[in-house]
Parts: structure tokens; C-alpha cells; sequence
């Protein structure tokens, strides 16, 4: 999943799950502010929201003749 977030979402989100770092602590290692921090984690969940109702959508043959979504061609 974190493959298809914008590289810098993806590295906000790596270090704040995996690395289990907090905002200040991200906004220093990265030299970005707080709340820049705070944005791509709160749109990187977005995002991944999305994809997810998308794939249950997808999966549920919701929608039969609609495009697949994104996700469907990583």
C-alpha cells in the first residue's frame, strides 16, 4: 500500500507507523514543519481510504461496467 502513496506521504506515514516517531520528531528529521507532517499523514489516510473502499467496490461487482481502479493495475 505504501508503494502507491507520493514518495514523501510514504516516508511521513514509514516513520510515524514503523518507526513509531512523532510529529515533532518527523518535522525535525525531515525538516518540514508539524504541520506538513501532520497533512501528508492525514492524506496519505485518505488516500488508502479510498483505495480501500474502491477494492471492496471493485470486488463486490458494484459497478460491473466501470474501468477497474487504479489500484487494479500495480
Amino acid at each position: 500500500m505504501l508503494d502507491s502513496l507520493p514518495a514523501e506521504q510514504a516516508e511521513t506515514v514509514r516513520l510515524k507507523c514503523y518507526d513509531n516517531l512523532t510529529f515533532r520528531q518527523i518535522a525535525e528529521l525531515t525538516e518540514i514543519s508539524e504541520a506538513t507532517v501532520n497533512s501528508r499523514c492525514r492524506y496519505a489516510n485518505t488516500y488508502s481510504e479510498t483505495i480501500r473502499i474502491e477494492e471492496e467496490i471493485w470486488m463486490l461487482n458494484i459497478k460491473p461496467k466501470s474501468t477497474p481502479p487504479i489500484w487494479a493495475f500495480k
